[in-house]
C-alpha cells in the first residue's frame, strides 16, 4: 500500500555543472507524507562526481516519535543518460536516523529514490539533485 509520495525537486542542470554554480542547492529537506515526516540531509555539500556521499535520513510518526524500525532503499538514477542504476541500503543507527553511502559516478542531474517500508506501509520519496565535476 503506499500511503505517500513526494516530488521535490532541488536543482535541475545539464550535465557538467560546476560546483559554484550548484552551491545554491539545499544540503537538507524536509518531506511530509501520509503518518510520517522524513528529514533528508546529504554531505559533503555540494555534491560532487566519483566522490563518497553520505545520506542522513530521521524518520518520525505525525505525532514526532521516531521510526526505528524502517527499512530504506535508496536507488540513484542519472536524469538525462541511460545508465544502470545503483542501489544503496540505509542503515538503522538507532532512535528514527538511518544512514547509508554512494558515489555519484558522473556530473549531472540525478534522481535519489528512496523505498521506506515502515509501519506496515510502504513510501517512495524522490529527491533530485545536482552533482558537480
Amino acid at each position: 500500500m503506499v500511503f505517500g509520495s513526494a516530488l521535490l525537486t532541488l536543482s535541475l542542470a545539464a550535465c557538467g555543472q560546476t560546483a559554484s554554480s550548484a552551491t545554491h542547492q539545499p544540503s537538507t529537506i524536509t518531506i511530509k507524507s501520509s503518518g510520517m515526516t522524513s528529514l533528508w540531509s546529504y554531505h559533503p555539500h555540494p555534491l560532487v562526481a566519483l566522490k563518497p556521499f553520505n545520506v542522513n535520513v530521521s524518520l518520525r510518526t505525525a505525532n514526532g516519535k521516531p521510526v526505528t524500525n524502517a527499512h530504506i532503499v535508496v536507488s540513484l538514477h542519472m536524469t538525462i543518460m541511460d545508465m544502470p542504476h545503483q542501489t544503496m541500503v540505509l542503515q538503522n543507527v538507532g532512535h528514527g536516523h538511518y544512514r547509508g553511502h554512494g558515489i555519484f559516478l558522473m556530473a549531472g542531474t540525478w534522481d535519489m529514490t528512496a523505498n521506506v517500508d515502515a509501519l506496515g506501509h510502504h513510501t517512495k520519496e524522490n529527491i533530485s539533485v545536482n552533482v558537480s565535476d
